[in-house]
């Protein structure tokens, strides 16, 4: 957790004085913050810990953060789609299937023969479909 690395700075001697752990809530009760932050339900005693003004702040500064966040992934897209497409000019290629390149060991075996249409596990797609790769000749 990033809040026992940053140390807490006494402002009396303006050196360090331990660290931010103690000051944040478990991590437990963060990840109820963030259900908060995200979806704007809780249970009853996160939202009681989220009123605390500290807490408030901090939830403030997080909500805050995650539009300067986007709105900069947002700049980071633009630039580089005008980089690529004004001043590289390249154009995107025409889609095309997947192919791969498959190494197999023959256990007791001199030689086999595939034939094509032969399906081989090719995982899972984001979506958790299964993917099939197939051997074309």
């Amino acid at each position: 957790m990033l809040a026992k690395q940053v140390n807490y700075i006494d402002e009396r001697v303006l050196s360090a004085n331990g660290t931010w752990e103690n000051l944040l809530p478990e991590p437990e009760k963060l990840a109820g913050l963030a259900q908060l932050l995200e979806h704007g339900n809780a249970d009853e005693h996160i939202k009681q810990l989220a009123s605390r003004p500290d807490m408030a702040l901090l939830l403030t500064f997080i909500d805050l953060l995650q539009h300067s966040n986007a709105q900069f992934n947002q700049f980071v897209a633009r630039h580089l789609d005008h980089f690529y497409g004004e001043v590289l000019r390249f154009e995107p290629l025409s889609e095309s299937a997947d192919s791969a390149h498959l190494v197999m060991s023959l256990n007791n075996v001199d030689m086999l023969t595939l034939p094509a249409g032969t399906q081989f596990d090719g995982g899972k797609d984001a979506e958790g479909a299964l993917l099939f790769t197939v051997l074309m000749k």
